[in-house]
């Protein structure tokens, strides 16, 4: 009996020992991570693309900077702008052509030769050329007189050189509204420039990005790494 239980003894002794011999504790390892921009940003907007975008086209620049509300306002005006300085100096242009169009038919106003601005504005003055011939030979300039065929005109009645002085006033009046929606137009990309210009003086609107790799230590780890940082420059 002693045999057999110092026997057992020895033979459970054994196991116990194989087990043990392979438990295998592994070394502890230190990782570090690469940092790379921690959260999600927007990215970065270039504030003199947004300005010069502003003067080629007001609300381009807001739509650049993602402001679709203000860049909907600048487009809608400028599309106003241009259609209307569009329709109103082609109206213009077309009501002097009728004005001259009715000179001849009701004063026989052909407008050859020498003529210019100038003689469709005395055609509106004068009843006939013969009295602004007159009105000139009185101020002693007989250069400024119409001796030409082409330049003789006669009203037969006052009324339709009335009816064409309205006429003329009125393309007058067009070709000056085409002068203001040119204005506007000027006026609404200096409006969208200085509005990005105040919005992203202080928003942190980069002119440019560098990326650059810094050494990094964990003291908890006593690790050893490298991260990615971003440098803005700001104007």
């Amino acid at each position: 009996m002693r045999v057999t239980a110092l026997a057992m003894l020895v033979v459970l002794s054994a196991g116990v020992c194989r087990l043990r011999a392979q438990v295998i504790v592994e070394p502890e390892v230190v990782t570090d991570s690469i940092d790379v921009f921690a959260g999600a940003q927007e990215p970065d907007r270039s504030r003199g693309i947004a300005l010069f975008s502003s003067l080629v086209l007001p609300g381009l620049g807001h739509e650049y900077l993602g402001r679709s509300e203000r860049a909907l306002a600048h487009f809608g005006a400028e599309a106003l702008f241009v259609c209307g300085m569009i329709f109103s100096e082609a109206r213009s242009r077309r009501m002097f052509r009728d004005s001259r169009a009715y000179a001849w038919n009701y004063a026989r106003a052909e407008g050859g030769g020498s003529t210019d601005e100038y003689y469709w504005q005395n055609i509106g003055r004068y009843l006939d050329s013969d009295e602004y011939n007159r009105v000139m030979e009185l101020n002693r300039t007989p250069e400024d007189k119409y001796t030409g065929s082409g330049q003789y005109w006669r009203w037969s009645d006052e009324f339709f050189q009335d009816e064409y002085n309205g006429l003329r006033e009125d393309a007058t009046r067009l070709h000056v509204a085409s002068s203001f929606f040119l204005a506007a137009m000027v006026l609404n990309r200096v409006v969208a420039f200085i509005d990005i210009r105040r919005a992203t003086r202080y928003k942190g609107i980069q002119g440019r990005a560098s990326i650059e790799f810094e050494p990094r230590y964990s003291p908890e780890s006593g690790g050893i790494g490298i991260a990615l940082v971003g440098d803005v420059t700001r104007f």
